[in-house]
C-alpha cells in the first residue's frame, strides 16, 4: 500500500471509530428514552409514535363476529387482551449409542511363523441438548446448554441464554461481528450483549472473547447496527480487541449494503483496520462486493474481493493477502441447464506470492427417460518457484428401471507439474439397484487407472454385490466387496463378506449387529497377506423428554400451541433475502380476535394453551413500521391437541389487498362469512377468519383480479357474478381495502298442513316435515304447527317441495312442486302444501314379455359425497335376488315381505365429482330391471341444521332441528369445537332429529361420529 493510502486509513479508522462510539452512545440513550416516552431522538421518536399507535389499536375492537341480529339484551364481547404469564417449557433432545466392535487378525512374519492379534473395544455415548423456555405476551426468556456423555468424560457446552422484549434483548453467547459474511471478520466465542431496536433494524452492542493470531483468546467489543430502507439493508459495526502478546490490539470500522432494483440485486462490505501488533503498526482496507442478474431461466454472478496481508479475523487469525475476481453464468434451455465460472485470485504471505485460475463448465438434462450431466473443470496454480495445472472431465448417464436405476459414468483427468512428470487417471463406474419384491438388489463396478512417467502405471479393479430382506421390523443383509490393486509394486487382492441383522424396536430404538471378514493376499509383498475378523453390535437411541415428547403429536388431552415469527423481507432475490435483520419487534400479533401478543425483538410471538380447532391470526396493520405491509395480513390453522403450528409472517416494501366477505342476515344486515376461499390471479388462495377478513400480501404494483371461490360460499349467501370477481390497482406499501358483499336476499314462508281425506287422526299442521328450494341447498324444518321459514334465498326461480319421507308413514305430499320467483329481498308469504294418502311415485318403468311393471325409487335424489339414501325397488313376481348399480360398485338389496318391495341403501364415494349418475336394479330369476338418477352435489352440507329462535345470542341455548343426508341412527353422537358433545336420541321422522345446544359462537364446527365415519359439520 502506498504512504497516500496508509494515511488515509488511518484519519478514516480514528475519525469513524469515534463517530460510531458516538453514534453508539446516541443510540442507546435514545432507545433508553424511547422507552421512558421523553424521544431524545429521530430514531427513539419514531419508536415511540410506532409503540403509541399500536397501543391505540389494541383497545376492544367490537364484537368479533356479528351474528344475525343479535338480542339486544346481550353482552358486548370484549375486545382482543393480552394473556399474562406464559407456561415454562422444558426440552430434552439428544442420542443414545451403546455398541461393542472386534477385530482379530492373522498373518505370517518374515520366517513363516503364523502371527496373530486381536483388539476389541466397547463405546458408549450420549449427547444431549436441554433448553427451557418461557414465552409471555411481550418477552421471551430462552436458555440452552448442549452436554455430551461418553467413556472419555463429560462434556458442558457453551451455554446460551437469551431475555427478550419488544423493547431490548439480552443475551449471552457469540456474536458475528459483521451480518453479511462477505468480509472476514469472525466472530465472539461467548460474552453478553444488549439488543436495541432501531426504526427499520437494530444496535447490537457486544463483548467478550474472541481467538485472534495463533489461536490466542483476547478480549473484543463492538457496536453493530443494521437498517432496512425499501429494499436495500445497510450495516455498520465497529469492534475493538484488548493487547495481545501475539496478536496486539486491532480496531476495525465496516460498512455494509445489501439491496435489490428489478433483476439487480448487490451486495457488498468495506472494512478498514488499524492494527498495532509486537512487529509493528498494520493498517488496510478489506472489500467484497457481488452482484447478481438475471431471473428464474439465466442470469450471470460478478464478484470482487480484495484482503490485505495480515488483516485480522476474529477466529482464524492472520489472513492472507488476497485478490479476487469471479464470474459465474447460468442458464436453462427447455430440459437442460448450462453452468459456467471463472476466476482469478492472487494471494500473498511473506512476499511471496500465489496465483490461481478456476474455471468450471457443467451442462446436463434429460433425454427420454434418460438424465445425463457433463462436467469440465481445470485449476492452474503458480507460484514464483512452480507451476501446477489440473484438469478433470466427468460424463455420468442415469435412468430408471423398474423398482431402481441403473448409473454409469466415465472421468478423465490429468495434472502437469513445472519440472515435474505429468499424471494422467482415468475411471470407468457402473452401478445398478432394484427392488424385488421383498429383497433389495445391488451392484456396483469400478476400473480406474493412473500413469505416471516415474512411479509407471496403476490399475485397480473393484466390484461389490449387496442384497438386503426385510422381515417386518428385521433386516437381514449380505454384502460382498472385492479389490484388485495392480502396480510395479504391488499385487493385492482384497475380499470382504459381510453379514448384519438389524431390528427397529421402536421408532425410538434400533439394534444392528454385523460379522464379517476380510481377506488381503499380495503376491508381490506376501508378508502384507493377512486375514481379519470384524464384529460390531450397537444400539441407537434417538429421544427426546418434555416439549419436544408432545411436539406434533396429536394428544386430545392438551392444549395446542401457535408460535412463529415475524420477519423482514427484503424481496424476491435470495443473495439479498437471506442478508435480512430477522425479527421484527413490536409488532401486534392478533389471535381470533381475542388474544393479542407482542413480538419480542427477535420477532417471536407464541400463544400457548390454545383450543384444538381452526384459528386465525393477523398483524395489526398500525403497528408495523411506516411503509410496509405483510406478506399473509391473515393466516388460517387448524390444530390438535398437543400439536404445535408455526405461522411465519414477512413484512416489507411491497403491496397487499385486504378486506372482508360478507353475507346477508335475515333483516338484510351484512354478516361476516368465515372460511371462505377467495383466489388472486388464478393463483394463491386465501381463506377467511372468523370475521370475514382475507388478505393478499407481497404483490407486485399494478392491476391484480381476486375472485371468490364459488363452491366455499356457504349456501345461504350469494354472489351476482359482477360482485364475485373484482380488479383492484395495487402500490407498494399500502394493503388496499376491498370488500365483497353478497346480494341482498329473500326468503319464502308457509304451512305444511294435513288434507281432510286422512279423517281425524291427521288434524292441523304437520311438524317437522322437511321442506326444500331447489336449485341450492336451501331448505327448513317446520314447526310443530307446520309453519316454515326458508331464508337467505337469491333473486331468482326456486321450485318448492316437502320431502316425502319426512312425513308420516302411509302420507305424502298431493300435487306437484310449486314454483316460486323472488324479486330482490321479497318476502314471500302465503305457500301451502297438503299431505295426504301416499301416491306411488314411479321414476322409470320396464315392461318385458307381458310382466308387471318395475321401478326404482330413491328417498334422496340430490347428496353430497360421502352422503347415503335408501333405495327401493319394486320388481314383479318371480325375482330370486336383485341389486343396484351405481359408481361401478353393486349395493345388495333384501326382500321386504310386508310391502313386497327390495331394500338397500346407497352410499355416495367420498370424494365423488359432481354431476348425475345412473342407478341400475338388475334381477335374478326374471328380466326385469329399471334406473333412476342419483344427483351429486359437493356444495351440500350432509346435515341441515335449523336453529330456534335463529338469531340465538351467543353463550345462550337454543333448539337444532337437524335434518342428516347420511346414515344416522340414536346413540350417534356430535363433537362441537367448542368442546361440547351431542348425542342423538331418536329421529321425529326419517333422518330429522332435535336437541338442545348451548350455541358458543356462529358458525359452529363439529364431527359427527357414526358408527362408519366421521365427517364434519357446521352450524351457520
Amino acid at each position: 500500500m502506498v504512504m497516500e493510502d496508509w494515511l488515509a486509513t488511518r484519519v478514516l479508522v480514528r475519525l469513524a471509530g469515534r463517530t460510531v462510539q458516538a453514534i453508539g452512545v446516541c443510540l442507546l440513550a435514545g432507545s433508553i428514552a424511547g422507552l421512558t416516552g421523553t424521544g431524545l431522538s429521530e430514531a427513539s421518536g419514531y419508536f415511540t409514535t410506532v409503540v403509541a399507535q399500536a397501543v391505540s389499536q389494541v383497545v376492544p375492537l367490537g364484537t368479533p363476529t356479528p351474528s344475525p341480529s343479535a338480542a339486544p339484551n346481550a353482552s358486548p364481547t370484549p375486545g382482543p387482551r393480552a394473556r399474562r404469564g406464559g407456561p415454562l417449557e422444558f426440552g430434552l433432545n439428544g442420542s443414545l449409542s451403546l455398541g461393542a466392535n472386534g477385530v482379530s487378525s492373522s498373518r505370517t512374519d518374515a520366517f513363516g511363523n503364523p502371527v496373530a492379534n486381536s483388539n476389541s473395544q466397547t463405546n458408549s455415548a450420549v449427547g444431549l441438548f436441554a433448553e427451557l423456555k418461557r414465552r409471555t405476551a411481550t418477552s421471551t426468556a430462552d436458555l440452552r446448554i448442549p452436554l455430551g456423555f461418553s467413556q472419555t468424560g463429560t462434556q458442558v457446552g457453551e451455554a446460551v441464554a437469551s431475555f427478550s422484549t419488544p423493547h431490548y434483548a439480552l443475551q449471552y453467547g457469540s456474536q458475528n461481528v459483521n451480518i453479511f459474511g462477505q468480509v472476514a471478520l469472525g466472530t465472539t466465542i461467548r460474552g453478553p450483549s444488549l439488543v436495541l431496536p432501531l426504526a427499520g433494524g437494530d444496535v447490537t452492542l457486544f463483548e467478550g472473547s474472541a481467538f485472534g493470531d495463533s489461536s490466542e483468546v483476547v478480549h473484543l467489543t463492538g457496536i453493530r447496527a443494521r437498517r432496512i430502507s425499501g429494499r436495500n439493508l445497510f450495516e455498520l459495526a465497529y469492534v475493538r480487541n484488548a493487547p495481545g502478546a501475539l496478536t496486539g490490539s486491532a480496531s476495525t470500522l465496516l460498512f455494509g449494503m445489501a439491496g435489490s432494483r428489478g433483476n439487480v440485486a448487490f451486495v457488498g462490505e468495506i472494512a478498514a483496520q488499524e492494527r498495532k501488533t509486537p512487529e509493528g503498526p498494520l493498517s488496510g482496507i478489506a472489500t467484497q462486493f457481488r452482484v447478481d442478474y438475471g431471473g428464474l431461466t439465466s442470469g450471470w454472478t460478478a464478484t470482487y474481493r480484495r484482503t490485505p496481508e495480515r488483516f485480522l479475523s476474529y477466529g482464524s487469525g492472520d489472513q492472507f493477502g488476497d485478490r479476487m475476481y469471479d464470474f459465474g453464468y447460468r442458464a436453462s434451455i427447455g430440459t437442460s441447464s448450462l453452468s459456467t465460472d471463472l476466476a482469478y485470485e492472487t494471494d500473498s504471505l511473506n512476499g511471496i506470492a500465489t496465483r490461481m485460475r478456476r474455471s468450471y463448465v457443467s451442462y446436463g438434462g434429460t433425454l427420454g427417460h434418460m438424465n445425463y450431466q457433463f462436467t469440465a473443470q481445470e485449476s492452474r496454480v503458480g507460484e514464483d518457484l512452480a507451476t501446477q495445472w489440473t484438469g478433470t472431465g466427468t460424463l455420468q448417464l442415469s435412468m430408471p428401471v423398474a423398482q431402481g436405476f441403473a448409473l454409469f459414468g466415465v472421468q478423465s483427468g490429468r495434472t502437469t507439474t513445472e519440472n515435474g512428470s505429468p499424471l494422467a487417471t482415468a475411471a470407468l463406474t457402473a452401478q445398478f439397484q432394484r427392488q424385488f419384491g421383498k429383497y433389495a438388489v445391488s451392484l456396483a463396478a469400478q476400473q480406474q487407472r493412473q500413469i505416471n512417467e516415474l512411479l509407471g502405471t496403476t490399475r485397480t479393479q473393484s466390484g461389490s454385490f449387496g442384497i438386503v430382506r426385510q422381515f417386518g421390523r428385521t433386516g437381514l443383509g449380505y454384502t460382498y466387496v472385492a479389490t484388485h490393486t495392480l502396480s510395479p509394486t504391488v499385487d493385492a487382492v482384497q475380499t470382504t463378506p459381510q453379514l448384519s441383522i438389524s431390528r427397529q424396536i421402536s421408532p425410538a430404538l434400533s439394534v444392528q449387529a454385523s460379522f464379517g471378514t476380510q481377506t488381503l493376499v499380495d503376491r508381490i509383498n506376501p508378508l502384507n497377506s493377512g486375514r481379519s475378523r470384524v464384529f460390531n453390535f450397537t444400539i441407537n437411541a434417538p429421544f427426546s423428554f418434555g416439549s419436544g415428547l408432545v411436539q406434533g403429536r396429536i394428544d386430545p388431552n392438551l392444549p395446542a400451541i401457535v408460535a412463529g415469527r415475524v420477519l423482514s423481507d427484503l424481496g424476491d432475490n435470495s443473495v439479498v433475502a437471506g442478508l435480512a435483520p430477522g425479527g421484527v419487534s413490536n409488532i401486534v400479533v392478533v389471535l381470533d380476535n381475542t388474544e393479542i401478543q407482542r413480538t419480542d425483538l427477535d420477532g417471536n410471538f407464541q400463544f400457548s394453551f390454545v383450543k384444538p380447532g381452526q384459528h386465525q391470526l393477523r398483524l395489526e396493520s398500525a403497528s408495523l413500521p411506516r411503509g410496509l405491509t405483510a406478506d399473509q395480513p391473515v393466516v388460517t390453522v387448524t390444530l390438535q391437541g398437543g400439536q404445535t403450528g408455526q405461522v411465519y409472517f414477512r413484512v416489507g416494501n411491497y403491496g397487499g389487498v385486504g378486506g372482508h366477505v360478507f353475507g346477508r342476515d335475515s333483516n338484510g344486515g351484512q354478516l361476516p362469512l368465515s372460511n371462505v376461499l377467495l383466489r388472486i390471479d388464478g393463483g394463491i388462495y386465501s381463506q377467511t377468519d372468523a370475521q370475514g377478513a382475507y388478505g393478499f400480501g407481497r404483490l407486485s404494483p399494478g392491476p391484480h383480479t381476486i375472485a371468490i371461490v364459488e363452491n366455499s360460499v356457504p349456501a345461504f349467501a350469494s354472489f351476482s357474478k359482477e360482485n364475485a370477481t373484482q380488479k383492484v390497482d395495487v402500490r407498494n406499501g399500502v394493503i388496499v381495502p376491498l370488500d365483497f358483499v353478497a346480494q341482498p336476499l329473500g326468503s319464502i314462508a308457509g304451512f305444511v298442513r294435513y288434507d281432510k281425506s286422512l279423517g281425524k287422526d291427521y288434524d292441523g299442521g304437520v311438524g317437522n316435515a322437511y321442506v326444500v328450494a331447489e336449485p341450492g341447498e336451501h331448505a327448513a324444518i317446520t314447526d310443530d304447527d307446520g309453519s316454515f321459514v326458508i331464508d337467505n334465498l337469491a333473486p331468482g326461480a326456486y321450485s318448492v317441495s316437502v320431502d316425502p319421507e319426512t312425513v308420516p308413514d302411509e302420507t305424502g305430499p298431493l300435487g306437484d312442486p310449486i314454483p316460486v320467483t323472488l324479486v330482490g329481498t321479497e318476502r314471500y308469504q302465503g305457500l301451502e302444501f297438503l299431505i295426504g294418502h301416499k301416491q306411488k311415485d314411479v321414476v322409470f318403468t320396464f315392461l318385458a314379455n307381458g310382466a308387471s311393471a318395475a321401478s326404482v325409487h330413491l328417498d334422496d335424489s340430490r347428496l353430497p359425497p360421502s352422503g347415503t339414501t335408501a333405495v327401493v325397488y319394486t320388481a314383479p313376481p318371480g325375482v330370486k335376488d336383485a341389486s343396484v348399480k351405481v359408481f361401478d360398485k353393486a349395493f345388495a338389496l333384501t326382500y321386504d315381505a310386508k310391502r313386497s318391495v327390495w331394500r338397500g341403501t346407497i352410499e355416495v364415494p367420498a370424494g365423488t365429482a359432481a354431476g348425475s349418475y345412473d342407478v341400475t336394479a338388475t334381477a335374478i330369476g326374471i328380466s326385469a330391471s329399471a334406473s333412476a338418477q342419483l344427483h351429486v352435489d359437493p356444495k351440500m352440507q350432509i346435515a341441515i341444521l335449523q336453529v330456534d329462535p335463529p338469531n340465538v345470542a351467543p353463550g345462550q341455548y337454543a333448539t337444532v332441528r337437524a335434518r342428516f343426508l347420511v346414515d344416522v341412527q340414536a346413540g350417534d353422537r356430535i363433537q362441537w369445537s367448542d368442546g361440547t358433545v351431542t348425542t342423538l336420541g331418536r329421529p321425529v321422522a326419517g333422518r330429522v332429529f332435535t336437541f338442545s345446544l348451548r350455541v358458543s359462537l356462529r358458525p359452529l364446527y363439529g364431527v359427527l361420529l357414526t358408527r362408519h365415519a366421521r365427517l364434519p359439520i357446521r352450524l351457520l
